[in-house]
C-alpha cells in the first residue's frame, strides 16, 4: 500500500507513470489533490498546509480502510489495517512524506518540535523533496522507519536539498539516490511541455530513461 503526497500547487496525479506501474504489481496506491495547494486552487496559506498536508495523508488513509471494511465499496477486503502504507512524495510532498513518516517540524522558534506524524508509515520514499522554507531542517534525524531518498544534481528550484535531508536520518536501511543530469521536474514529465530547463529538455535525461530508471529503484 503507497499513498503519494504531490509537490506544491501540484496534482494528485503527477507521478501518474509510477502508480501505474506500482498497480500493476500488486500495489494499492492512493494520491489525495491537498486542498488549497493544488495548480487550480492555491487559496490556503503556507503556514496552513505546512500543517495540514500530513494530516491529508493521514485522512486520506483512513478513509481507505473505511472503505475496507465496507461491503459495498470496490476496495472492500483489499488490504491490510495491520500492514500499514508506504509514504512516497515529490517536492513540498517530500517534506509531507517526512513529516507523516516520523521527522519533526520546526515551530515558530524554528526548532523541530512538533510531531505530525503517523505511526502507520512503514517506509518513506522521496523525490526532489523540499524543506519547506527550513520547515524540517535536522528534524529528520527523528525518522525511524526505511527511507529512500532521490534528487538531481541540477536541481534549479530547490537546489540539492535533499542531500542535508537525507543526511540527518538515521533509520536502517536508508538509500540516497543522485541523479546526476536530473532537474527538479525530470520526476514529474507532465511539466515538460511547459518547462524547458530543470529537468526537461537538452542536458538532462531523457524523461523516458528517468520513468524506468525510477519504476526500476522502487
Amino acid at each position: 500500500m503507497m499513498v503519494h503526497s504531490h509537490g506544491d500547487s501540484s496534482l494528485s496525479w503527477e507521478m501518474y507513470y509510477l502508480m501505474e506501474f506500482l498497480s500493476t504489481h500488486g500495489w494499492i496506491t492512493i494520491a489525495p489533490d491537498h486542498a488549497g495547494n493544488t495548480s487550480y486552487d492555491g487559496s490556503a496559506s503556507f503556514g496552513t498546509i505546512k500543517i495540514r498536508r500530513p494530516f491529508d495523508i493521514q485522512d486520506t488513509y483512513d478513509w481507505l480502510l473505511e472503505e475496507n471494511e465496507d461491503p459495498e465499496s470496490p476496495y472492500y477486503g483489499c488490504i491490510d489495517p495491520d500492514a500499514g502504507y508506504v509514504m512516497s512524495g515529490y517536492s513540498f510532498g517530500g517534506y509531507t512524506a517526512y513529516a507523516n513518516g516520523g521527522a519533526l517540524v520546526n515551530d515558530g522558534s524554528g526548532m523541530p518540535t512538533l510531531d505530525l506524524s503517523d505511526d502507520r508509515v512503514q517506509s518513506i520514499i522521496t523525490f526532489a523533496p523540499w524543506d519547506g522554507f527550513y520547515a524540517l531542517t535536522t528534524g529528520t534525524e527523528e525518522i525511524q522507519v526505511p527511507v529512500m531518498t532521490i534528487g538531481g544534481e541540477r536541481d534549479l528550484t530547490v537546489g540539492m536539498q535533499y542531500l542535508s535531508l537525507h543526511s540527518y536520518i538515521e533509520s536502517t536501511p536508508r538509500i540516497l539516490g543522485n541523479m546526476p543530469n536530473g532537474g527538479h521536474f525530470s520526476f514529474t514529465p507532465i511539466y515538460c511541455p511547459f518547462f524547458f530547463t530543470d529537468g526537461c529538455g537538452l542536458g538532462y535525461f531523457e524523461v523516458d530513461l528517468v520513468t524506468e530508471l525510477l519504476k526500476i529503484s522502487v
